[in-house]
């Protein structure tokens, strides 16, 4: 008890020296984190911030981020979807307390198209306007994030690949429709991202992959030449080196 008690003493006139509060110090330690792709250990850290202040924003983005960027592989879907689930409520009550902050709009839209995912079509189409708007709020908000764009890039592909049955969905939950969703748009988007993140390899694979997917005259080279710029770029998580063996692959294929 007394090394205890020594140790906190020493803390505490450790902290007051420097000057910064210790919450600080920590909050920097999970963007640290964040900057180097470790964000498991990022989230441990975030988690017990805002446990001590559930109504922090930054607190509450920086958990709701880290909570829908991971991928989770191995774990069950449905703990999966439970994590997902848990960024966008914590993204929604951030928005409570600030309506104007971009990186809650983006976690918003982050957690509702990881949700989408591997959801049925009904809720994928029930999401797919959600996504849009937090989407474009957030560029709205801060036109120099990536993730929005890339988010953009996705939602306007897989709405231009909806099926006649899927289109008839669509009709039935928003009665026109939904505005937009086409391959033009997406590309894009994912240019922008790609322009304002040009480390990130996974802009220029999902620009590889929409080539290939519209299928037009020409489309095939410019897959090719975007999915070469995929592997060209050296992986900075295990994430990115994912993306880089997929865009190998289909390197082989094209060729």
């Amino acid at each position: 008890m007394k090394l205890y008690s020594f140790l906190a003493l020493v803390l505490l006139f450790t902290t007051q020296a420097s000057g910064v509060d210790e919450p600080v110090i920590t909050l920097k330690k999970v963007i640290e984190l964040r900057a180097e792709f470790k964000y498991t250990e990022a989230l441990l850290i975030a988690s017990t911030l805002l446990r001590s202040d559930s109504t922090n924003t930054q607190y509450l983005n920086q958990v709701s981020f880290l909570m829908a960027i991971q991928s989770y592989p191995g774990q069950a879907e449905v703990n999966k979807q439970q994590k997902y689930e848990k960024s966008k409520y914590l993204a929604e009550k951030s928005l409570q307390r600030n309506k104007q902050d971009a990186d809650a709009y983006y976690n918003l839209a982050l957690a509702l198209g990881r949700i989408s995912e591997n959801a049925s079509v009904k809720i994928k189409i029930a999401n797919a306007k959600a996504i849009r708007v937090a989407s474009e709020k957030a560029l709205q908000i801060n036109p120099k994030m990536a993730g929005p764009h890339h988010i953009m890039g996705r939602w306007h592909r897989v709405v231009a690949g909806f099926n006649a049955f899927e289109m008839a969905m669509i009709s039935a939950f928003f009665g026109k429709g939904l505005e937009g969703g086409t391959y033009e748009d997406a590309l894009k988007h994912f240019k922008k991202a790609h322009e304002l993140e040009p480390l990130n390899p996974t802009h220029c694979f999902e620009m590889a992959n929409t080539y290939l997917e519209r299928d037009d005259s020409g489309d095939e080279k410019n897959a090719i030449l975007w999915f070469q710029k995929t592997v060209e770029i050296a992986p900075r998580s295990e994430d990115e080196k994912m993306v880089a063996k997929q865009a190998k692959s289909m390197l082989s294929k094209l060729k």
